[in-house]
């Protein structure tokens, strides 16, 4: 009797505790410091105005970007398990179609189209639910963004953005996948989102993005 209560003793002694519930409500880990790449699209929706003259109207329209034309980096910090910091930079290409509305020769389309490129650097904060299986969050930061159309000069744009996600982690290694969407309105006016001098309509743009966040000391 007494050599079967000591084997109980050691089982109970050597057995992991484990959480009750369901893996989607247990606690999960956590880290300090995370960097990631990603890679994705951009879905633009923008109301880029015209520009006009006594004899002629030019309007514009942006194509969506492909996957894999806006790709980037970030890195967070995080003071806690449910609030950080992150800082990020991203570049998109995106093609753009124009059309010209003559009062005498009607509407002509270019077929070749202008090629956009955009810088982004953001600024954001972070609050996320770490969960055993994964970990949602959401952001809300400002963008700045540097775009130059083909040979013209640089512009800048400058908005707030805002975006959710969820971070999936890998067992036992500290690297996990990450799925977000964000969304940024640029205003229209002076120094807006634009193709050229007198096209100064608002620019919505949305990005969704997968990434590889690599973790530097788990957490719980």
């Amino acid at each position: 009797a007494s050599e079967t209560r000591g084997a109980g003793r050691y089982f109970r002694a050597t057995q992991r505790p484990v959480s009750s519930g369901p893996v989607f409500q247990r606690g999960g880990s956590w880290t300090r410091f995370e960097a990631s790449a990603l890679v994705g699209s951009e879905l633009v929706n923008q109301d880029l105005g015209y520009s006009t003259n006594i004899f002629q109207t030019v309007t514009a329209r942006a194509e969506d970007v492909g996957f894999g034309e806006h790709f980037g980096a970030r890195g967070a910090f995080f003071v806690s398990q449910y609030l950080g910091a992150e800082a990020s930079y991203t570049r998109t290409t995106t093609e753009f179609e124009f059309s010209v509305t003559d009062d005498e020769g009607g509407v002509v389309v270019f077929e070749e189209p202008l090629l956009q490129e955009s810088r982004e650097v953001s600024l954001s904060l972070v609050v996320q639910v770490p969960l055993a299986a994964m970990t949602p969050y959401a952001v809300l930061g400002y963008g700045w963004r540097r775009s130059r159309v083909s040979s013209g000069d640089p512009f800048p744009a400058s908005a707030p953005l805002f975006g959710a996600g969820i971070k999936v982690p890998f067992p036992r290694i500290p690297v996990a996948l990450a799925f977000d969407y964000r969304r940024t309105a640029y205003p229209g006016g002076p120094g807006a989102f634009r193709l050229s001098e007198g096209a100064t309509g608002e620019a919505t743009v949305s990005a969704l993005t997968m990434g590889v966040v690599f973790r530097l000391g788990a957490l719980h």
